[in-house]
This record gives C-alpha cells, structure tokens and sequence, in this order.
C-alpha cells in the first residue's frame, strides 16, 4: 500500500486468511484504525530472525513480496509468539516504521476488533 490510496473493505464476517489486509478498530493508544497485513492466526507460531529481516510462521519463513524492505526493526515484544485463539498477529508491509503487533501496546488483535478486510485499492 502506498500512502494516500484509498481502500474499499467489507465489514461482512469473515474467516481472517494469511496475507489479509485488514482495518482495525482504533482500540490502541495509538487513537486512530490500523491497516495492516495478517500474518498469523490463533495457534500459529511467530519468530522473527531481525538480522536477516526474515519473518516466520511455524518455523516457515513468509514469501513476502508485498513488504517494502526486510524486518529488521524489533520492538517491545519478545519472540517467538504463540497468537492465541481469537486473535491475529498483523504487521504493516513498511516494516521498519510500522505499528503492529511487535508493540506490546497492540500486540495480538482481537478478532472482534477488525472491522473489515480490504477488498480493492485505487
């Protein structure tokens, strides 16, 4: 995504999927929705090598094409991650300069808190 694109998204319930776009509810300090990418779901193990800047699920690096440079950049929580059920762990594609679930004060994202997932951008 780049800044300044608008995004059409369905509030209708869905199953969140690896690789979503979705709108979260403006519930963090932070005061204002998140757009971020879904990157793991309740049981899914998280681990980032911040060296390499390679993010994994499973002990599976992520084909991530859409990012716009290697994670490098950690931030408060302390991995590997177990996201719990009911919840989500998302990360902006503008890693280094992104809030996301590596900040404790977002952390894993309550299912119940997105309101939709983002089906085209013009």
């Amino acid at each position: 995504l780049q800044d300044g694109e608008r995004l059409l998204i369905s509030s209708l319930a869905y199953e969140p999927v690896y690789g979503d776009i979705i709108i979260i509810d403006q519930y963090t300090e932070y005061g204002e929705p998140l757009v971020k990418r879904v990157i793991g779901i309740g049981g899914d193990t998280s681990d980032i090598d911040f060296q390499a800047g390679v993010v994994y699920r499973n002990g599976e690096p992520i084909d991530e094409p859409c990012t716009a440079e290697p994670t490098y950049l950690q931030e408060s929580v302390t991995f590997p991650v177990t996201v719990p059920q009911g919840c989500l762990f998302v990360m902006g594609d503008n890693r280094n300069n992104s809030l996301d679930s590596r900040r404790s004060d977002i952390g894993f994202v309550d299912i119940r808190d997105v309101m939709g997932k983002t089906i085209q951008k013009y």
